[in-house]
């Protein structure tokens, strides 16, 4: 109603305003002007200034309030148009920044890791070295097992080969994903074994006494070999997002909770898998910065819950615990007579220390040279699945000091080229993953070493690259895939 009121007594102004023009028009037109009046140089008459005057103002007057009346409209309709703008751009932006962010970080990436080049040949030959010889001391460890049992002497023989066969395979394809994916898949690697460790719980299978299989379709493996690849990748990535925080106490539970979720899940039923993948994890926080100090308390407080888990049962009798420690002790009971054996295997040698006095007995045979490949007495029944977790023992026994140091030599030459990678790699994930990957190595190899000679309790660790295993052997290749991939972009020495 007072829009067209004011539309109204707009129009009754430019009637007005009209209707004074034709007035003066008319009175200009009767006048009798003489003829120099239309000269340039006459000044103009005083009436006809006013006129002039008054009609301007009033012109000038009805514009202004004609602006007035349009100026909130064509400000409501140029936001109106502005809003629309923004709405097109920003549903234009998300349907192209999911490629628009992909190639930003391919760029990004590429810029920083610059150039790839040729992968460090050292760790290729010391892998293809063990993994020879692997397969080699598997032959010789299973003949007479698989004759007797299977009715075939080279069954492990054929199965480690195609076993290599796929992991080399697999090796190749690790070394040439570009390494920006591994990076955007690494939560996906960290939740699929997550679940895997976790299914285990649920439906994993028992083998020789222990609950460590899931079968899917057929095929059994162990999931805790993917936990391990899983942490390293979502652990440095998580180290790299946290780079300006890394010294803080906050920082540092975040991190140990990543690691020690899954560790706890697999070391439920397998101790020493779930030290494994946490020392695997703590090795990345290490080299990433967290304060030193907070893993001196992490490590008093691991060992004290291990001295009252596995040591205190041996010396207080468990119905001196509470009822509510009492059956979680009696899950771990197994491990204190580990620990049991260790201490005096041969007291124990009908029991949990028959195998460390076997592979105690084939070490000190083998003197320097050993017995020759294939001579060895301990696998003809008297190591249990020679070719497995014990067949450094065979090495030792069938080629002797010589043979064992220079296995050792080629796991020194592994690690020491690894961590030299991880030393020179381009950016802080790939410097943290490559540590963990070496950390894995490194540390399966010290283990088990360690418990062929009885320097630690007995654990169901394998060799690298040497023990029977499929799962270990695939999940190893994609590991050192992961770390020549990593080579190729190491910064060169001058």
């Amino acid at each position: 109603m007072a829009r067209s009121t004011n539309h109204r007594s707009a129009r009754e102004r430019n009637q007005a305003v009209r209707e004074q023009q034709m007035r003066l028009s008319e009175e200009r037109r009767m006048r009798s002007l003489r003829s120099e009046d239309f000269q340039m140089d006459e000044p103009t008459s005083p009436a006809r200034e006013d006129d002039r005057v008054r009609f301007q103002s009033m012109t000038s007057s009805l514009e202004r309030e004609e602006q007035e009346r349009e100026r909130p409209a064509e400000r409501s309709r140029s936001r109106r148009q502005r809003q629309r703008r923004t709405r097109q751009r920003v549903r234009t932006e998300q349907a192209v920044a999911p490629r628009t962010k992909e190639k930003r970080e391919r760029k990004s990436f590429a810029e920083v890791i610059g150039k790839a080049h040729e992968s460090d040949f050292s760790v290729i030959a010391s892998m293809i070295l063990l993994c020879f010889i692997g397969l080699v001391m598997v032959t010789s460890s299973s003949y007479y097992y698989a004759y007797n049992k299977i009715g075939n002497p080279l069954y492990f023989l054929y199965r480690q080969a195609f076993y290599l066969g796929i992991s080399t395979v697999v090796l190749i394809a690790a070394m040439y994903i570009p390494l920006w994916i591994y990076r955007r898949l690494a939560w996906a690697f960290y939740a699929i074994s997550f679940g895997m460790a976790l299914a285990v719980l649920i439906f994993g299978i028992n083998l020789n006494g222990s609950t460590r299989w899931l079968s899917i379709a057929g095929i059994q493996f162990q999931p805790s070999e993917l936990v391990k690849l899983g942490v390293a990748l979502f652990v440095a990535v998580k180290a790299e997002q946290y780079q300006d925080s890394i010294k803080s106490f906050r920082t540092f539970v975040i991190l140990l909770a990543i690691v020690a979720v899954p560790a706890l899940l697999v070391a439920y039923q397998n101790l020493t898998s779930g030290i494994i993948i946490a020392m695997i994890g703590l090795t990345i926080m290490l080299v990433a910065g967290c304060r030193i100090r907070y893993f001196v308390i992490l490590g008093l407080l691991g060992i004290a819950l291990l001295a009252v888990v596995i040591v205190l049962p041996m010396y207080v009798p468990l119905s001196s615990f509470p009822g509510f420690m009492r059956g979680f002790l009696e899950k771990f009971m197994y491990r204190t007579n580990r620990v049991r054996a260790f201490l005096d295997p041969f007291k124990y040698v009908q029991n949990e220390g028959y195998q460390i006095v076997q592979s105690l007995y084939a070490i000190g045979s083998g003197g320097f040279f050993g017995q020759g490949l294939g001579e060895s007495i301990q696998k003809l029944g008297f190591i249990p699945e020679a070719y497995n977790d014990i067949i450094f023992a065979i090495i030792c026994d069938e080629l002797g000091l010589l043979g064992a140091g220079l296995v050792m030599i080629l796991f020194g030459i592994l690690i020491y080229h690894g961590g030299r990678i991880a030393m020179r790699a381009p950016d802080p994930f790939t410097t943290y993953l490559a540590a963990g990957l070496v950390c894995q190595v490194g540390l399966q190899a010290i283990l088990n070493i360690a418990v062929s000679t009885n320097s630690i309790p007995a654990t169901g660790v394998s060799l690298p690259f040497i023990s029977y295993g499929g799962t270990s052997i695939l999940f190893l290749m994609v590991s050192m895939g992961l770390l020549l991939n990593i080579s190729r972009y190491t910064r060169q020495s001058n």
